[in-house]
């Protein structure tokens, strides 16, 4: 992922043959039951298995990266609200997902 690459974000990283069907390994199957890639596990444990909500999260967690706008900024209502409606489909079956959104939406 190239996000926390460039904002210089701890991360791991796990090549996977998709072809071999690696991601469907028991391994990968604990961290994330669907089988998803990419997945990213945090350290207190939530896995999130969609780039946007990666994003949104790296976002709040690296503010001086500017990955997304200040909470205050008049702005970040309609970036917010363009990138939840890339991801709609996603809520209704990632936890993770909707737990992002619902923060962002305070």
């Amino acid at each position: 992922m190239a996000a926390p690459e460039e904002i210089g974000a701890r991360y791991g990283l796990e090549l996977l043959d998709i072809n071999r069907q690696q991601h469907r390994s028991s391994g990968c199957l604990r961290i994330n039951p669907a089988g998803f890639i990419p997945t990213r596990v945090t350290p207190d444990g939530t896995t999130f298995s969609e780039s946007a909500a990666m994003l949104v999260y790296l976002g709040d967690r690296h503010p001086d990266a500017k990955l997304a706008p200040a909470p205050d900024d008049a702005d970040a209502f309609r970036t917010h609200f363009r990138n939840v409606t890339r991801i709609t489909s996603a809520v209704a079956t990632r936890p993770a997902v909707a737990r992002a959104l619902k923060r962002h939406r305070r």
